[in-house]
Formats: structure tokens, sequence, C-alpha cells
């Protein structure tokens, strides 16, 4: 089973998609958890999450220009 949590968030700053990836991948999922990065100050904290995380992570990187999808 798989599952994916997006927050527009930095990893961070979203303590409750942390919480929900680390129980659902406790409960067997393949986790996969899509965040945002805007400040390079946060990325030490965002790295000591992943270091004991059981699940994926991919950011977009808003430092580089990249610009959201617009509908």
């Amino acid at each position: 089973m798989q599952a994916a949590l997006i927050t527009p968030s930095q990893l961070c700053s979203a303590p409750r998609v942390v919480k929900e990836a680390d129980a659902l991948s406790e409960a067997g999922y393949a986790v996969t958890v899509i965040s945002t990065r805007n400040t390079a100050v946060a990325d030490p904290l965002a790295e000591a999450i992943l270091r004991g995380a059981s699940w994926k992570s991919r950011r977009v990187d808003l430092l580089r220009g990249m610009r959201p999808l617009r509908v």
C-alpha cells in the first residue's frame, strides 16, 4: 500500500504531516511526503527530521525560482 501526503509548508513547519507520515509508515504504508523548500535556514531542521524518517520526502525547491503550477 502506498500513501502520499502533500503540504504547502516546509517539512519542519508541518509537524502534523510528519506525525501522520510516521504513523502511516508504521502501519505498513510506503509513504512519500511532498513539501516545499523556501528558505535555506530551515534546511538543517528538515534534514534532522529526515534522518529518523522511515518514509520518503520530495521537496519543491522554491529557492531556485521554480514557480507553482497554475491551473
